[in-house]
């Protein structure tokens, strides 16, 4: 594995990006989280209304593997509270050996990977 997906889900508070991180990574469909912080966001809703609204939040990053990206956008379906969250992925490439080492490490439970039901590494 020499690359791995950042996912990227924007919340609307520190605690429902916890509640979420702590979901997918509790499954092993993403190895960690981080939540960062948004100082100021805009975006027009209700859809086609011309009216800009304007919001604060939280910005939640999953580190996993190409094979679990829509089993974690299920995750976020149903615990994120709006109606249409901003759900991405990017892929980053040119991992340390050790680092990919790790991500692998914890993406399986006792040599097997619950997402794909194989007894191998995803994503070599």
């Amino acid at each position: 594995m020499k690359t791995a997906i950042w996912v990227i889900v924007n919340c609307k508070s520190l605690a429902e990006a916890q509640t979420i991180g702590e979901a997918v990574v509790a499954k092993r469909l993403a190895a960690c989280f981080d939540v960062w912080l948004r100082q100021a966001s805009g975006y027009f809703w209700p859809p086609r209304s011309g009216q800009l609204e304007r919001g604060q939040g939280t910005t939640l990053v999953l580190t996993t593997t190409p094979t679990r990206v829509r089993a974690i956008e299920r995750v976020v379906k149903q615990l994120h509270s709006d109606q249409v969250p901003f759900f991405g992925s990017v892929r980053v490439g040119h991992l340390s050996r050790a680092y990919a080492n790790w991500l692998r490490h914890e993406l399986r439970e006792h040599g097997h990977d619950k997402e794909t039901g194989s007894n191998k590494a995803p994503d070599r």
